[in-house]
């Protein structure tokens, strides 16, 4: 059971598996059902794929999407770490 309405830290989650194993479907058919269920005024993604960015490059389009940042991104890694931490206070601010 995952409430994606949780308070204090949100909800984490983490999905591990052998290749082939279903990880990167899992995770898609996770991202459009919460788009399709939720505004993006109520959920965004910010994709950190360290396989080059595929898996974000299939959601560009989404009006979710706040952002990405793959292994290909090189100095922009760090650049986003601040800004999700600049992010995550803004909400506890908000919220």
């Amino acid at each position: 059971y995952l409430d994606v309405h949780e308070k204090y830290h949100g909800p984490h989650g983490l999905v591990a598996g052998t290749t082939g194993s279903g990880k990167s479907e899992t995770l898609q058919t996770y991202i459009l059902s919460l788009a399709v269920n939720y505004s993006p005024d109520d959920v965004g993604f910010f994709i950190i794929d360290y396989k080059g960015g595929g898996m974000a490059n299939l959601f560009e389009g989404l009006p979710h999407m706040i952002g990405q940042i793959s292994n290909l991104s090189g100095n922009q890694v760090k650049r986003a770490m601040i800004s999700i931490k600049s992010e995550n206070r803004r909400r506890q601010r908000v919220f």
